[in-house]
Protein backbone atom coordinates (compact mmCIF):
# COMPACT_ATOMS: atom_id res chain seq x y z
CA UNK A 1 0.00 0.00 0.00
CA UNK A 2 1.51 3.23 -0.78
CA UNK A 3 0.85 6.61 1.61
CA UNK A 4 1.54 10.10 0.42
CA UNK A 5 1.00 13.19 3.09
CA UNK A 6 1.59 16.39 2.80
CA UNK A 7 2.72 18.98 5.81
CA UNK A 8 -0.56 19.70 6.46
CA UNK A 9 -1.16 16.72 7.90
CA UNK A 10 1.59 17.51 11.25
CA UNK A 11 2.25 19.79 13.67
CA UNK A 12 5.44 20.87 12.25
CA UNK A 13 7.15 20.44 8.44
CA UNK A 14 10.94 19.86 7.98
CA UNK A 15 13.04 19.52 9.62
CA UNK A 16 10.98 18.17 12.49
CA UNK A 17 10.21 14.27 11.96
CA UNK A 18 6.48 14.70 12.08
CA UNK A 19 5.68 14.01 8.45
CA UNK A 20 7.98 11.18 8.38
CA UNK A 21 6.83 9.87 11.43
CA UNK A 22 2.83 10.32 9.90
CA UNK A 23 3.65 8.22 7.02
CA UNK A 24 5.67 5.25 8.93
CA UNK A 25 2.61 4.84 11.41
CA UNK A 26 0.28 4.99 8.73
CA UNK A 27 1.99 2.43 6.94
CA UNK A 28 2.45 0.55 10.08
CA UNK A 29 6.05 0.49 9.21
CA UNK A 30 8.72 -0.45 11.90
CA UNK A 31 11.62 2.38 11.26
CA UNK A 32 14.67 0.43 10.71
CA UNK A 33 12.30 -0.60 7.70
CA UNK A 34 12.34 3.08 6.56
CA UNK A 35 14.34 5.10 4.42
CA UNK A 36 13.43 9.14 3.48
CA UNK A 37 15.12 10.40 -0.03
CA UNK A 38 16.16 13.90 -0.11
CA UNK A 39 18.30 16.50 -1.88
CA UNK A 40 18.40 19.02 1.49
CA UNK A 41 20.03 19.66 4.72
CA UNK A 42 16.35 20.08 5.57
CA UNK A 43 15.78 16.20 4.32
CA UNK A 44 18.95 14.83 6.22
CA UNK A 45 17.64 16.32 9.28
CA UNK A 46 14.33 15.34 9.28
CA UNK A 47 15.49 11.85 8.44
CA UNK A 48 17.89 12.38 11.59
CA UNK A 49 15.46 13.34 13.85
CA UNK A 50 13.16 10.61 12.91
CA UNK A 51 15.61 7.73 13.15
CA UNK A 52 15.19 6.77 9.78
CA UNK A 53 18.08 6.19 7.14
CA UNK A 54 18.72 9.18 4.88
CA UNK A 55 19.07 8.48 1.15
CA UNK A 56 21.06 11.50 -0.20
CA UNK A 57 19.62 12.43 -3.95
CA UNK A 58 22.74 13.97 -5.56
CA UNK A 59 24.11 14.63 -2.08
CA UNK A 60 26.01 12.42 0.80
CA UNK A 61 23.86 10.44 3.50
CA UNK A 62 23.74 7.74 5.09
CA UNK A 63 23.58 6.39 1.00
CA UNK A 64 23.66 8.51 -2.15
CA UNK A 65 21.66 8.36 -5.40
CA UNK A 66 22.60 10.17 -8.41
CA UNK A 67 19.24 8.75 -10.15
CA UNK A 68 15.95 7.78 -8.60
CA UNK A 69 16.30 5.05 -10.97
CA UNK A 70 18.91 3.28 -8.11
CA UNK A 71 16.34 3.48 -5.51
CA UNK A 72 14.60 -0.21 -6.24
CA UNK A 73 17.67 -1.54 -6.14
CA UNK A 74 19.48 0.54 -3.61
CA UNK A 75 15.71 -0.92 -1.33
CA UNK A 76 15.78 -4.24 -2.50
CA UNK A 77 19.61 -5.55 -2.80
Amino acid sequence: MDHAAGVDLVAQGKPAPDLIEHVRLAAAVPREAVCFVGDSEYDARAARAAGVVFVGFRRSGDWRIESLRELPELIDG
